[in-house]
């Protein structure tokens, strides 16, 4: 007979499962301010999935081990007490996966939960006889093994489910976070109060862009290491993209006031509404170009938006001018767009470009799908940081043909 405790028989799968949720979720609201801004969401979601899965052990079944021994029973009969001898096998099958999941109780259950011992890495089927049977033995550790791997399976029916959906999870709740975070920041910006450094405090600060002004956050007197690094929020973000993108419908309307147009007279068609909508300091334009072809939202000097106007000229020049972009980029500046202005008839040949083009690039992370047909969302790693990701907007505009 196989001896030792039952196996699954402690916590319910299912409590095991939403306690892992829980404590992923309380581990994310727990991160420094700093360390949750400045650290690359997908990177932190893999690790903290990573560590909050449940491996379902899997036996090894193949690399079995067995060994024996005798031992002196005591047995009682005939009103007298008498010593016998068992032999006692122990059958060693490695395993991996976490230990612990064998003391775990699946949903799904029969009355008869198999007997055996954890040691390490492996479990550890003990069976007595007093009468060694070689058949026997053998029916017994297939018994109980059949058993063991029948309970495993239906842990890990539970726990797959559980661990494909850790990372939007973890995903899911870094965002919250950093949104807090931003939102604690937007509070203190507001208040137009010069701000004291604290250790729970994060390195950036978004400033937060509303109608008619722009209220930066003025830091206290201090060395310039212990300046707080401006960001853009993803809040202001859309609301720049919601203000070009709007300009499509000015150009649609007023075809004849940009046929003419080149590059650099059409970017500054969209200077004007970004600036009359956002002001920034008053000594300084929020909005202004650098360069050739770029729009920069700049805070002291660094930029931390910046969009490029080009024309359409092939999948070749959007890869440049996703280049070109690249090159403006300051480590912290993580928001840019690309305008593209198309004066060629088939304009639903050059949104059919777009994707493939940039899924194309060297630096593309992923696609974030398209907001409209002639929107598109990317994340592109940073030039001198692959482990930080850059959001790139692409707006399409169809300029008409200049005959």
């Amino acid at each position: 007979m196989s001896r030792h405790g039952f196996l699954f028989s402690g916590s319910d799968m299912s409590a095991v499962l939403e306690a892992q949720r829980k404590a992923l979720r309380s581990k994310i609201g727990e991160l420094e301010a700093n360390y949750v801004c400045r650290v690359d969401e997908d990177d932190l979601a893999r690790s903290l999935a990573d560590q909050y899965r449940i491996d379902v052990p899997v036996l090894e079944v193949g690399a079995r081990a067995a060994d024996s021994r005798e031992e002196k029973h005591q047995g009682r009969g005939n009103f007298e007490v008498f010593e016998y001898t068992v032999n006692v096998y122990s059958i060693r099958i490695p395993f991996t996966g976490e230990a612990v999941v064998f003391s775990f109780r699946p949903n799904q259950t029969d009355l008869n939960p198999p007997r055996a011992t954890v040691d390490g890495r492996e479990l550890i089927i003990v069976v007595e006889q007093r009468h060694p049977d070689a058949t026997a033995l053998g029916n017994e550790i297939q018994s109980t093994t059949t058993s063991v791997e029948k309970y495993l399976r239906w842990l890990r029916e539970m726990a797959e489910p559980f661990n494909a959906q850790l990372f939007n999870v973890a995903r899911e709740a870094i965002k919250q976070r950093k949104d807090k975070v931003s939102k604690d920041a937007d509070v203190l910006a507001a208040l137009g109060i010069p701000i004291r450094r604290r250790r729970s405090l994060p390195s950036t600060v978004t400033i937060p862009v509303q109608r008619t002004s722009i209220p930066l956050p003025q830091p206290m007197e201090t060395k310039r290491a212990e300046s707080l690094d401006p960001v853009i929020s993803e809040k202001v973000y859309q609301q720049i993209i919601k203000t070009m993108a709007d300009m499509a419908l000015v150009i649609e309307r007023n075809p004849t006031a940009f046929e003419h147009l080149n590059e650099e007279e059409i970017r500054f068609q969209f200077l004007v509404p970004l600036n009359a909508l956002y002001e920034g300091n008053a000594t300084a334009e929020t909005f202004s170009y650098q360069g050739k072809t770029d729009i920069q939202i700049r805070h002291e000097g660094k930029p931390i938006f910046t969009a490029e106007c080009k024309f359409w000229g092939g999948p070749k020049s959007l890869t440049e001018t996703v280049d070109q972009l690249l090159a403006y980029v300051t480590w912290r500046d993580t928001k840019t767009a690309i305008l593209l202005f198309n004066k060629n008839k088939n304009f639903s040949q050059v949104l059919e470009q777009v994707e493939p083009t940039l899924r194309a690039h060297s630096r593309f992370v992923r696609f974030e799908g398209k907001k409209n047909e002639t929107e598109y969302q990317f994340a592109i790693s940073h030039p001198n940081d692959a482990a930080r990701h850059i959001t790139l907007t692409v707006l399409a505009f169809d300029i008409p043909r200049d005959n």
